[in-house]
């Protein structure tokens, strides 16, 4: 019987030194998968972080870009102006030219030049308000 005991605590000792080491093993085990936990926790944070302020970024280039094209519409609404009015002054020079028979940009450096009294063409009735004129012929030039 001392030889089935003996066996006994034999296969006992190296069952107590097995579950030793199972239970050494578990608790790295365990403590690794802390760690894991805490680098998940930290490695989402830094996520969390990036993404915000990847969707700042996102706010401000749509800011951006809404300002871009509300300066390219205003820009393109002026230039359609500018043309619109090139047009229509082109079309008075040509009128002026079909009905008068002068070419205005030949014309309109004897009046912008005039030195004479423009109280006494007015007072004969030959324009009426000299200054308006004037205006209106540089304005062509």
């Amino acid at each position: 019987m001392s030889q089935e005991s003996q066996a006994s605590t034999e296969t006992l000792s190296t069952h107590q030194v097995l579950i030793e080491q199972r239970k050494r093993d578990l608790e790295v085990a365990i403590q690794n998968l802390t760690d894991l936990k805490q680098l998940v926790s930290e490695k989402r944070n830094e996520y969390e972080k990036k993404a915000a302020e990847l969707r700042q970024i996102e706010t401000e280039v749509n800011e951006q870009n809404r300002t871009r094209s509300q300066n390219q519409m205003k820009t393109n609404e002026l230039q359609l102006k500018l043309e619109q009015l090139r047009m229509k002054e082109q079309y008075i020079v040509d009128q002026i030219h079909e009905r008068y028979m002068l070419v205005l940009s030949d014309v309109a450096s004897q009046y912008t030049s005039f030195d004479g009294d423009l109280s006494e063409l007015e007072k004969e009735g030959k324009i009426k308000n000299i200054e308006d004129n004037k205006g209106n012929v540089t304005r062509f030039l």
